[in-house]
């Protein structure tokens, strides 16, 4: 079940999420709608505080090869981490960002390249993940979800980021998830009238 994700100027979005102890069954319900609300918003990545959820929960989905010239989005990885935390950040580069909350902008952000990250998993391990590129980026601006900070109070409030038209706006171009299963409709479509 999708979720609603909360817009930007809900005051649960400012607030410092609660550690969880340990998955429950309702826990692993929550990231399964997460997973589908993420994904049906066409993003890499929600935090439980953006749908009203004030607990260190975040999911990210990256192409495998999140570092490729051309992202891949038929092969992805998947990671559902509770109690994350960000410990090493090296290799700072500005960044292009945008937020579920904050659908339609867009701005850029000194990210680290390459982080050291450390978390729970649902089935009660503790993980270490090294990530680089977007996997990275994405991690990063999960967590701060947790504790309230989004990517406007990095360049100084919303009136200095940039608007955008999402790549969906007016049918021209689908959701990214969408158009790969576009594209392999239309790849077997022509197979088919090659036969």
């Amino acid at each position: 079940m999708q979720l609603r994700v909360l817009p930007v100027g809900d005051p649960r979005l400012r607030q410092k999420s609660d550690p969880i102890a340990g998955a429950t069954p309702e826990l692993r319900e929550l990231a399964e709608n997460m997973i589908e609300t993420m994904r049906g918003h066409d993003g890499v990545g929600l935090a439980a505080p953006q749908v009203g959820i004030n607990r260190r929960l975040v999911v990210v989905e990256v192409p495998e090869d999140p570092d490729a010239e051309e992202l891949d989005w038929t092969e992805t990885q998947l990671l559902v981490l509770l109690n994350p935390e960000v410990r090493e950040m090296e290799d700072f580069r500005e960044k292009r960002e945008g937020c579920l909350s904050l659908p339609g902008y867009i701005t850029y952000i000194e990210r680290a390249e390459h982080v050291t990250a450390f978390a729970d998993t649902m089935d009660g391990k503790q993980i270490s993940i090294d990530a680089s590129g977007l996997l990275a980026q994405a991690i990063q601006h999960e967590v701060e979800h947790l504790d309230g900070i989004l990517i406007q109070d990095h360049v100084g409030g919303i009136g200095n980021l940039i608007r955008i038209d999402p790549p969906w706006v007016g049918g021209e171009v689908s959701k990214r998830r969408d158009a790969h299963d576009s594209e392999e409709v239309e790849n077997a479509e022509e197979a088919a009238e090659a036969d």
